[in-house]
């Protein structure tokens, strides 16, 4: 059972990784002007991506320490928070870490979107624009 979940699993992520550059391609085609349909626009990412993919892997898999940096604060602020409800103690450690953890998503979400957006922008320059025109 494990395994057949994990052959579904799989696949799905490559498929993911194949649709990434997706918005990327349509925010560029509309500030252009040109006309794309979603399916147009998943079809070019799916070219853009062959041979591509494990790449932009690699790129989210450098971002697991950040994220694990944003998610233990928020939640052993939160379970400290609780625990402090049910016992009735001083919850302020808990809320310390809480607001440590937010503090560093927002940090870290532009920070990620903006690393993802470059990598889309080094990959296919202005092909989808209207500079490569000129």
């Amino acid at each position: 059972m494990t395994l057949w979940g994990i052959l579904f699993i799989i696949p799905g992520i490559i498929k993911a990784y194949s649709y990434a550059l997706t918005p990327y391609i349509v925010k560029d085609m509309i500030d252009s002007n040109h006309e794309m349909t979603t399916t147009e626009a998943i079809n070019e990412s799916k070219k853009i991506m062959k041979g591509h993919k494990g790449e932009l892997f690699l790129l989210d898999l450098s971002f697991i320490g950040w994220a694990i940096l944003v998610f233990f604060p928020i939640y052993f602020g939160l379970i400290m928070i609780v625990m402090g409800a049910i016992i009735g103690t001083s919850d302020s450690a808990g809320m310390i870490l809480l607001i440590l953890g937010f503090v560093v998503s927002l940090w870290l979400a532009p920070y990620y979107r903006q690393t993802k957006a470059n990598y889309y922008r080094n990959l296919v320059s202005d092909k989808f624009t209207n500079k490569s025109e000129n």
